[in-house]
């Protein structure tokens, strides 16, 4: 069980313990689980990197700009955003699925760090607001060798499905972006596709896929 910072024998015109100074130490640079609660704002403005599911909704009243690296390091069988946007904001939303190896001819589903090959109930990330998919853009990473086939990544949300491109695996980074138009409604689902052609199997891939977001109320 986490412990709790305690002031506990701090008083004025009393003695400042060791023990007052590191349980703050050990609490904020995680040498030792500590339960914290923030009863005030907090502001950040570096990085972004959780390491576990949220469980709280966040809602605020203007718009959300993203700044710096925003990282999702945990599987989540469903993520939803419960962020609010004021209507016309633009924000984007990062896909990407575990390392692997993928046979010829096969079709993968991926989202927040998960990946099937069927039961797409399982998967996906859920949008609680009224929205338009602009753009979005896609990248093989290849850890291992190269191979010579290609696949075709598509984007899916409710019964809407919409082709990114093709993507090669003749090096170790590839891109490709595309302009798309997929329209979507509070609840909907959203998820990736790809889609393996023939031709030597590459090894230790990672795909990345960035969607960019108007939001419409």
């Amino acid at each position: 069980m986490a412990s709790t910072l305690s002031n506990s024998g701090i008083s004025s015109g009393s003695m400042v313990e060791t023990t007052h100074i590191t349980q703050i130490v050990n609490a904020f640079t995680g040498t030792q689980a500590y339960d914290i609660t923030l009863s005030g704002s907090l502001t950040v403005t570096g990085s972004v990197i959780l390491n576990t599911a949220i469980n709280k909704n966040f809602f605020g009243t203007a718009s959300f700009v993203t700044t710096s690296s925003y990282t999702l390091s945990a599987s989540n069988v469903s993520y939803a955003y419960t962020t609010s946007f004021a209507n016309n904001d633009t924000t984007f939303l990062e896909f990407y699925h575990p390392i692997g190896t993928f046979n010829s001819s096969s079709t993968f589903y991926f989202s927040d760090g998960e990946l099937v090959s069927s039961g797409l109930e399982n998967i996906g990330t859920v949008l609680p607001f009224n929205g338009l998919i602009v753009s979005a853009s896609a990248t093989s990473i290849v850890n291992g060798s190269t191979g010579s086939y290609q696949s075709s990544i598509s984007i899916l949300s409710g019964s809407t499905q919409v082709q990114i491109g093709d993507l090669p695996y003749s090096g170790k980074n590839q891109t490709v972006r595309n302009a798309i138009n997929i329209p979507f409604t509070s609840g909907s689902l959203i998820l990736c596709q790809f889609v393996t052609g023939n031709g030597t199997t590459p090894t230790n891939v990672i795909h990345n896929v960035i969607l960019y977001i108007k939001h419409n109320g």
